[in-house]
């Protein structure tokens, strides 16, 4: 068979072309090795689109245009505690409670208080009851695995050690609120956990936990796994739809909300994998117990990745409610003298100093703190480190993955990054110039990963001001 016939054969097999493009790109690299522009043309022809939007995609993700979007580290993403969510048998026996209880299971999961788990923290009852009641028959649940946030594996952890915690999730989904058809989106990076879990979705179908009428009760619903093109910018809800949809992923403007208008502008439920996974820790271990791991603003478990300047690193699933101080011991207590943290990822978390060891771990606490949790990823740092350096870090990673779209972050981004490096090289650079500089990205930019692209450095100016405050007497 040629090159040309096998992706012919390829592309005639796929069965919903509304999101083939990604897909085909990938089977084109791997048939060609390259994507030049008679292979490009040859899959818009393929798929009757226009050249345009083949070239728009392939140009855009890092898997095809040979940029580096980050790693996927087994070590840190290994499972070091596990309760419920790292944990979860494969019997299905949540879906199974779901279709036999009597309760309106939104009900359940907004007693429960069960919010998103990507950082926003957004009641996850309130957004399924606004999609259920929308009156259309086009209806999407999409898990969004695009977890690109530096330091962060708790996701990754999830699809590699318990695919059918994140799998059931979705199903009750379904049940709740009548949708058919379900999406796992999962990060390019994490190649290895696309094939656990299509395995996995194999094994629902086998089950009869996924298709029609799901052990009979009469609802039907299917899931499809896409393994995303790579780019960080993806992990913003509307961004991953665009790609779903063979776009570059460029977020769109909201309002509307995926609630109303998400994925082929139907209302659409999106979230993270987290999400879906406490949902089906909820309906199987009901909402007493649920609740004994939550605390007053929200339920169940929680997964932590932990790195830095600790002894033991990996991802952590610990009640809500735990402190900083009692997730460092967990872990195994600081490798030397820590002088503070970063949480909430290494490209847009916030940094403080030890003085908020004793911080509470959820939303609440979290914001009483002046912290945000966001994606509950923490680095603790070494008394030796350099803060500048590691602020620096944060801004060059979110430099490299703007989408470009507008100028806030496209040149805003770029020349931040001069200046904080002249800043760390001793080359001159200004303290106030970096913060006016964050302050009209963070104000300006179009998304909310441009609005926070600038949080890592303005928390470390301010948790560590002498740190930069001695670079810039040294560059004068």
């Amino acid at each position: 068979m040629t090159q040309r016939q096998e992706l012919t054969v390829f592309v005639r097999g796929i069965k919903n072309r509304d999101t083939a493009l990604i897909p085909v790109l990938y089977k084109a690299k791997e048939v060609y090795g390259e994507l030049t522009v008679d292979v490009l043309n040859r899959i818009a022809k393929l798929l009757d689109l226009p050249l345009s939007e083949v070239a728009g995609a392939a140009t855009f993700y890092s898997a095809f245009n040979g940029m580096n979007d980050g790693d996927a580290y087994d070590e840190i993403a290994t499972p070091k505690s596990a309760i419920w969510l790292l944990n979860h048998p494969e019997k299905y026996i949540a879906v199974k409670k779901a279709v036999l209880a009597k309760t309106d299971i939104i009900d359940v999961i907004d007693s429960a208080k069960i919010c998103g788990r990507s950082g926003s923290g957004f009641p996850v009852a309130k957004k399924w009851s606004l999609t259920r009641d929308a009156e259309t028959q086009n209806k999407y649940i999409v898990c969004n695995g695009s977890e690109g946030e530096g330091d962060t594996y708790k996701d990754y952890a999830l699809f590699i050690n318990s695919p059918d915690s994140i799998i059931e999730g979705m199903i009750i989904c379904a049940l709740a609120t009548g949708i058919k058809k379900g999406y796992i989106y999962i990060r390019a990076e994490y190649g290895k956990a696309f094939y656990i879990v299509e395995e996995a979705v194999k094994n629902a179908y086998k089950a009869g936990v996924l298709g029609e009428n799901i052990l009979n009760s009469g609802k039907s619903f299917d899931i499809e796994v896409f393994l995303g093109g790579g780019a960080y910018v993806s992990g913003e809800e509307t961004a991953l739809l665009q790609t779903l949809e063979g776009k570059r992923a460029e977020p769109r403007l909201k309002p509307p909300y995926p609630g109303t208008n998400g994925l082929f502008d139907c209302p659409t439920i999106i979230n993270n994998a987290e999400t879906f996974a406490a949902v089906a820790s909820l309906i199987l271990h009901g909402g007493k117990q649920f609740e004994n791991y939550g605390t007053e603003s929200v339920g169940g478990t929680k997964l932590y990745t932990v790195s830095g300047a600790v002894n033991n690193p990996g991802v952590y699933e610990t009640e809500h409610g735990i402190t900083l101080s009692q997730l460092l011991e967990k872990s195994g207590g600081a490798k030397g003298k820590i002088k503070g943290f970063q949480l909430g990822g290494g490209a847009t978390g916030g940094f403080a100093t030890i003085e908020k060891m004793n911080t509470i771990l959820d939303y609440e606490g979290c914001r009483k703190a002046g912290l945000s949790l966001g994606t509950a990823a923490v680095r603790f740092i070494g008394e030796k480190e350099s803060v500048p350096e590691l602020a620096l870090k944060s801004i060059a990673f979110l430099k490299d993955q703007s989408c470009g779209m507008c100028v806030p972050c496209r040149y805003g981004l770029a020349e931040l990054i001069e200046e904080l490096e002249k800043l760390c090289r001793g080359n001159g650079g200004s303290v106030d110039s970096i913060l006016q500089l964050c302050d009209y990205i963070s104000c300006n930019s179009r998304c909310a990963l441009g609005q926070s692209s600038t949080i890592a450095l303005t928390t470390a100016i301010k948790a560590f001001p002498e740190e930069f405050i001695s670079l810039e007497k040294e560059g004068v």
